[in-house]
């Protein structure tokens, strides 16, 4: 399997995980962006600098991590 497709791979389980607990992510995160890898937060933060450089203490690449606002408001984009 390519690489590229592995990312691919891993983006829809994190996104099918994110979609599925998004309900318990807003009572625990609201107000937050969140990173998720492998199916599971790694860090967040109100900031997405920030959370960038908390992304990349761990020691991970920004591209294998999932990163997602969470809010209990819908968001609203104005175009």
């Amino acid at each position: 399997m390519s690489e590229t497709l592995a990312l691919f791979e891993e983006h829809e389980r994190n996104s099918e995980w994110f979609k599925k607990n998004y309900q318990y992510l807003v009572e625990k995160y609201d107000g937050m962006f969140v990173a998720v890898h492998k199916q599971e937060i790694v860090a967040f933060d109100e900031d997405p600098g920030k959370l960038r450089e908390k992304i990349l203490a761990k020691g991970l690449s920004p591209m294998t991590v999932m990163v997602e606002y969470v809010s209990k408001k819908p968001l609203e984009f104005i175009l």
